[in-house]
């Protein structure tokens, strides 16, 4: 489903079955050219069918990503960096807190694997 919603008063103005620019623009064609062209702002999930029905009928609008999605997308991102950071230190041979693999061990680890 698409699902427009006014989010001062938190009414839903519109929804319709199907995810597509094609369903978006149906809304921006009840609303007409005059007042989709007054639009200023536009919360999205980061859809690329959302950003071109907008863009072609909300010329003046910025979409802003919602919320969710920025904190999904930044936790994804500081995944893939860990993953990325323990598989370079584990290849180098420092998996055990940051020591070598040929390193006796002295004292203790924080659990991380990272010293």
């Amino acid at each position: 489903m698409t699902v427009v919603v006014d989010h001062p008063t938190r009414r839903v103005l519109w929804l319709a079955e199907g995810r597509s620019k094609t369903t978006l623009a149906k809304f921006f064609a009840l609303l007409g050219p005059q007042r989709a062209g007054q639009l200023e702002l536009v919360s999205a999930d980061g859809a690329d069918w959302i950003f071109n029905a907008v863009r072609d009928s909300c010329p003046n609008a910025e979409i802003c990503l919602d919320p969710f999605h920025v904190v999904k997308w930044a936790g994804e991102a500081l995944d893939d960096i860990r993953r990325e950071v323990w598989n370079t230190a584990r290849n180098a041979g420092h998996t055990d807190c940051g020591r070598s693999r040929n390193s006796p061990r002295v004292g203790s680890c924080n659990g991380t694997g990272l010293g």
